[in-house]
């Protein structure tokens, strides 16, 4: 065997071409690395290494996107190996020889691995060497890293080599390079694209196909996005089984085509690889957690939001409340859990509870050993005690998968406001705009909780032993994987692992949580504060949700920033964000209104249907300040934002200020535009050029001659040229020079009031009048 491995090594370094292809495979595969290595190093000389959260993944998240491209070289390389065995007729000398063919294609096998396992030693070199030069010196983040290439880039092209050996046993060469390139497009993310094609031409296909695409699924996910340091790249058991399906299968398929007489040991071992691959089979169709932060994936974010998109969400308080809940729970492939929860009262004819619908309850048990009937529909769990026993404590044992907040064996993130324990009543826990809405405890209860699990969890109760917390909160976070927690001050951080630079602890974490304790965030009653990475979280209830006893948060500046916008209901955040915006960039509503398409000239925006109205936000607002006076309507929104009693959403307030605020008068509208107007020749006394490019772009815009121009924009633009005080002023300057027209606008902004609006007077200008 390793005389047939040399002499294979040494043909394919004595063919030119086969060289050739491989030393550019390797350049291709360590090139990119290395160039992204270089550029993050030097932007670290600018930025201290004890800055938080600098990039430490993003150099093995390049080279594990280097996977297709090995598993698509190696693939053909392997096959023109084997196939030159078979069309030089080197099978018939191998089969005279004891077990000749099997260890002339095992020799092929091994040759290819090694020339691959060279590249994989580089790639590792390049990250550790990395991993140094960020002072990254965790070992747990280390071994991951070097596994996570061994597998994908390693082992999943080994499947490759497998595939191209048997692809040489297909006799006809078009009809081989067809199998092996529709393989490529089976593994890459075209396939998904075929899948979501197929779905918009035939809906429901997308549902039908994804199993059969799922087969070929072999790469690394999420590659698309930001590496995420606390979980790292995805090693779960779905992930280990579907490779050992593809590995054994073709082994299996290999044996059979290479043993031509009846072999004990080849049977042996054709028999075991089948059976390993079967057993593979059976456990990869098991429910299990799939963890992908690409947007696109159907099993990721995109799950819950195509989930909910036509579902009805309830909302019904609950008649009684949870006074103490027991929780134990096991992590493997999906979370077991089994809570017992003191409720109160204790003897309801129904307990109705709010769980997330992909955990799926098995039975529901009173303390004392008597079984209850449940009903559980969607996000709803109705538990039926139509004997009012008194139940004292329900026992409910569930089991599922949440691949947005997940639970690994890798890691977890289980968020307090996340309902992976059953809440009291009905909850609306998910809206298409908002994303998950926060559902945080009305009062304080007491949790116990235990957890069977291989990873070290940090919770924000006091822990009591190893995995087991104690205490009482209006939230239960818990999450595992790549952190530390440390003691700053008073509070505990749990922190991503790859923040201990050099071995050393960031003094700039110390400096945050000094500064939100003087901004009055961090309070003697905050014990911990979590610093996480969700999955591509949207809302800012995944960047940040506050407990009685502890903080979630993305990070400090954005706990800064927005810590008074959390603390609204989700249906009055958009409205503060806009406001604050307003706040700091005076002007900008009505300018993001136009841009979106407001027309007050043609629509009537005081009739539009709240629940119904496709119109933006910035159009209902900059209408109302032409009508109701900018001042005015500014006022309004934030009495409705600070008013904790108005549970109106953002549309159905504004809507309601039509009739609420009183219109300007004639005068006032014709004052205050004289100042809008005496604004605008400062800003283009002060900055002229700004202002010309402005209006620049937007007659271009609005005659069609800006390439690419959108049509919701090119209408915005047309409305503008003749509603954009800025557009006007300086059509005025070109019909009438600059002399002249100055001292017309000024004549406008010395006359008293008249019965024309000011933007008919200037039009008249323009006209000549």
């Amino acid at each position: 065997m390793l005389r047939n491995i040399r002499i294979l090594l040494q043909s394919v370094f004595n063919n030119k071409v086969m060289l050739v292809s491989y030393l550019i495979i390797v350049v291709l595969s360590c090139s990119s690395i290395v160039k992204l290595f270089a550029l993050i190093l030097k932007a670290l000389e600018t930025v201290p290494l004890n800055a938080d959260m600098l990039p430490s993944l993003e150099v093995a998240n390049r080279t594990l996107t280097t996977s297709i491209l090995l598993f698509a070289f190696f693939l053909f390389f392997t096959y023109e190996s084997a196939a030159r065995a078979v069309t030089k007729n080197l099978l018939e000398p191998a089969s005279a020889m004891r077990r000749g063919r099997p260890k002339l294609f095992f020799a092929i096998f091994f040759t290819n691995t090694i020339l691959l396992f060279i590249i994989n030693m580089m790639q590792l070199i390049i990250n550790l060497i990395f991993l140094n030069g960020v002072a990254v010196y965790d070992v747990p983040i280390r071994i991951h890293v070097i596994v996570s290439i061994l597998f994908n880039n390693f082992v999943i092209p080994c499947i490759a080599i497998l595939l191209g050996i048997v692809a040489a046993f297909i006799k006809n060469r078009m009809r081989a390079y067809l199998f092996l390139i529709g393989i490529v497009f089976l593994i890459s993310p075209s396939s998904r694209w075929l899948s979501y094609t197929l779905d918009g031409v035939l809906p429901g296909m997308m549902q039908v196909m994804t199993p059969f695409f799922d087969l070929f699924n072999l790469l690394p996910p999420s590659l698309d996005a930001m590496p995420n340091s606390v979980f790292g790249f995805s090693l779960l058991p779905y992930r280990l089984e579907l490779a050992a399906i593809w590995f054994f299968g073709l082994m299996a398929v290999m044996l059979s085509l290479l043993a031509r007489k009846r072999n004990r040991r080849a049977s042996f071992l054709r028999l075991s690889s089948m059976i390993l691959a079967i057993a593979a089979l059976v456990f990869y169709m098991q429910p299990s957690s799939i963890v992908s932060f690409a947007r696109g994936h159907r099993d990721s974010v995109m799950a819950d939001l195509n989930y909910y998109e036509n579902y009805a969400a309830k909302e019904l308080l609950s008649e009684f409340v949870v006074k103490s809940c027991e929780l134990d729970l096991r992590v493997g492939q999906m979370l077991h859990a089994t809570v017992s929860m003191t409720v109160e009262p204790a003897d309801l004819e129904k307990y109705q509870f709010t769980l997330y619908h992909n955990y799926k309850v098995n039975r529901v048990m009173t303390s004392d050993d008597e079984e209850l009937t449940f009903e559980q529909d969607g996000d709803y769990l109705t538990v039926f005690n139509p004997k009012q026993l008194d139940v004292d404590s329900l026992i409910i044992s569930y089991a599922g998968v949440s691949n947005r907040f997940f639970a690994t064996r890798q890691g977890t993130y289980l968020p307090g406001f996340f309902c992976y324990y059953p809440r009291a009543g009905f909850h609306r826990i998910y809206d298409n705009d908002f994303e998950f809405l926060p559902l945080i405890e009305p009062s304080p209860i007491e949790f116990h909780v235990n957890i069977d699990s291989n990873l070290t969890f940090y919770s924000n109760l006091e822990k009591t032993d190893h995995n087991e917390f104690f205490g009482v909160s209006t939230g239960l976070t818990l999450v595992s994987g790549f952190y530390r927690e440390v003691d700053v001050q008073r509070v505990r951080l749990i922190l991503p692992s790859v923040e201990w630079r050099d071995g050393l602890f960031s003094s700039t974490w110390f400096d945050y949580v000094e500064q939100g304790m003087k901004k009055g965030i961090i309070t003697s009653e905050i014990k911990s504060v979590f610093v996480v990475e969700p999955i591509r979280a949207r809302s800012m209830t995944e960047r940040m949700s506050e407990y009685s006893d502890h903080l979630v948060i993305q990070s400090f500046r954005e706990l800064f920033e927005f810590y008074d916008q959390q603390t609204l209901p989700y249906y009055k955040q958009a409205l503060f964000e806009i406001l604050k915006l307003e706040e700091r960039n005076p002007g900008e509503i009505e300018m993001r209104a136009i841009g979106v398409g407001w027309d007050p000239i043609e629509k009537n925006y005081a009739e539009e249907d709240p629940t119904t109205t496709q119109e933006w936000n910035y159009s209902f607002l900059a209408d109302l300040f032409t009508q109701k006076g900018k001042a005015n309507v500014l006022n309004a929104c934030q009495h409705y934002l600070d008013n904790e009693e108005d549970t109106r959403f953002e549309m159905a307030f504004l809507l309601s200020l039509y009739d609420a605020l009183p219109d300007l008068s004639s005068e006032q509208r014709y004052e205050r535009d004289q100042q809008l107007l005496s604004d605008v020749l400062t800003e283009i006394d002060n900055n002229r050029g700004m202002v010309e490019q402005m209006v620049s772009s937007i007659r271009s815009t609005a005659s069609g001659e800006q390439e690419n121009s959108i049509e919701q924009f090119r209408i915005s633009a047309q409305h503008l040229l003749d509603f954009d005080f800025r557009v006007l002023v300086f059509d005025i300057l070109d019909t009438h020079g600059e002399e002249k027209g100055r001292q017309s606008i000024q004549a406008l902004l010395d006359a008293p009031f008249q019965d024309k609006d000011i933007r008919t007077l200037l039009r008249a200008l323009i006209n000549g009048g």
